[in-house]
């Protein structure tokens, strides 16, 4: 990458060195935290709606204390998530935000999405695998 010229048009405005790619990164990274959760909310929505929906033994699937568990313990942790990526972006908008601490939000909401989802898809069981 020695002797390289761009043009002005194709220079990044305002960015010294790796700072812009890196800022287009965390950016990328904060939102990604806030899809996560947004993936997670409408798992929640659809296997709630199917608890409710569906009936065994004479009563909703909603009805017993290990899927009503798994539901507020997912919307639990999709709460959590929302109000600390909500924090980060206020310290971001503030100029106080660390790159680390976007990396974090982000860890653990993907982390978090992917293991309530994973348990909300035993509340749908093989209707989780078809649209019917």
């Amino acid at each position: 990458m020695d002797n390289v010229k761009l043009s002005h048009d194709a220079v990044l405005p305002g960015a010294k060195g790796l700072g812009g790619p890196f800022g287009c990164l965390n950016s990328a990274r904060y939102g990604i935290s806030w899809g996560a959760m947004g993936a997670l909310e409408d798992c929640i929505t659809r296997a709630r709606n199917y608890a409710l929906e569906r009936h065994q033994f004479g009563r909703p699937l909603a009805s017993f204390q290990l899927v009503q568990k798994k539901l507020a313990d997912a919307h639990t942790e999709a709460t959590l998530g929302l109000h600390a990526t909500l924090q980060v972006g206020r310290l971001k908008d503030s100029g106080k935000v660390a790159p680390e601490m976007i990396s974090m939000v982000k860890r653990n909401n993907c982390g978090k999405a992917l293991e309530h989802s994973r348990r909300l898809l035993d509340i749908l069981g093989g209707n989780a695998c078809a649209d019917e």
